[in-house]
């Protein structure tokens, strides 16, 4: 069955899933680095992203929203 990237859907299929914030990026990247297939530590994947730290924080958490969604799709969720 295939993911609906709609916002409104993300927001209530994924109600049940409340963590802090720390708990909550800690969770993501595991997510993101399980799909993608990758193993780095922190520093490797600090490393990597870095190009990325200057988008403005509203920007960036769309990003990523856009970007698990499109991950989850590709993964055949």
């Amino acid at each position: 069955m295939a993911i609906s990237c709609e916002p409104a859907d993300l927001a209530e299929n994924s109600k049940c899933f409340c963590y802090d914030k720390n708990t909550e990026g800690a969770v993501l990247i595991y997510l993101l680095m399980q799909i993608a297939g990758l193993d780095l530590t922190a520093s490797e994947l600090a490393a990597l992203a870095a190009p990325y730290t200057g988008m403005p924080k509203d920007a960036k958490e769309s990003a990523i929203v856009y970007l698990a969604c499109a991950a989850a799709s590709a993964a055949g969720a």
